[in-house]
């Protein structure tokens, strides 16, 4: 449950990269499964990313936005072998972690295109598994339980199942970026993770009516609700 307590839990600055390709199935997105010995979200599957350190901040000039991109570029050429553009990192989101987690994380996401073709080499360490997923179909492994992913994974490929092409999706987060910073609601049969815009949000009150922007767990299937 959200409580004003545990301010001070020092917040983890990492970044993530959504890549995305059209194919002959529409619109897919690379997914890397995390390694099953990994202390956090082992056995996962995530978008490339992580933290970010010393040395992107060095590159960065101490500018945190620079820094997480270069972040993540940097994690997604050691996890997936693949050179990205600077240049051509849209931003789409920021992502705190909700207070009662024990790590806590401050995440940059940015999306960005590259061909289907272009071959991806995991590292067979960090990451031991990568497919090209339609969003949808991910969302069916997810809620099959043949796929873990983590809320802001569900939240994204939720918004991306909308898009039927590449243009469409970068079009999508150039208009709207979003900065997330859930309240989470114990329910019984559940929770409820509030998001700004939510009519909710600031009283951190599921009851309150009005507008939606929220991702339901309820009788172990997620729900994304977004109304703004």
């Amino acid at each position: 449950m959200y409580t004003k307590k545990n301010h001070k839990k020092k917040l983890i600055p990492s970044a993530t990269v959504i890549i995305v390709c059209d194919s002959d199935k529409g619109l897919q997105v690379l997914m890397l499964r995390r390694s099953l010995q990994l202390k956090f979200g082992s056995g996962y599957w995530v978008f490339p990313g992580g933290k970010i350190n010393k040395m992107d901040y060095n590159a960065g000039i101490n500018n945190i936005h620079v820094a997480a991109r270069i972040a993540a570029i940097r994690e997604s050429k050691e996890e997936a072998g693949l050179v990205l553009n600077e240049n051509k990192l849209i931003f789409t989101s920021h992502w705190t972690s909700p207070q009662e987690m024990k790590t806590r994380f401050s995440t940059w996401y940015y999306v960005t295109e590259i061909n289907e073709n272009v071959d991806i080499c995991i590292d067979n360490s960090e990451i031991i598994q990568y497919q090209w997923y339609k969003p949808s179909d991910a969302l069916l492994d997810f809620n099959d339980k043949k796929i873990k992913i983590m809320a802001p994974t569900f939240v994204t490929l939720s918004e991306l199942s909308n898009c039927k092409s590449v243009v469409e999706a970068l079009a999508m987060y150039r208009r709207n970026p979003t900065y997330y910073t859930p309240k989470t609601i114990k329910l019984k049969n559940g929770f409820c993770s509030l998001y700004k815009g939510d009519s909710g949000y600031q009283k951190c009150d599921q009851n309150i009516k009005g507008k939606h922007h929220r991702l339901l767990l309820l009788n172990e299937q997620w729900h994304y609700i977004k109304d703004i």
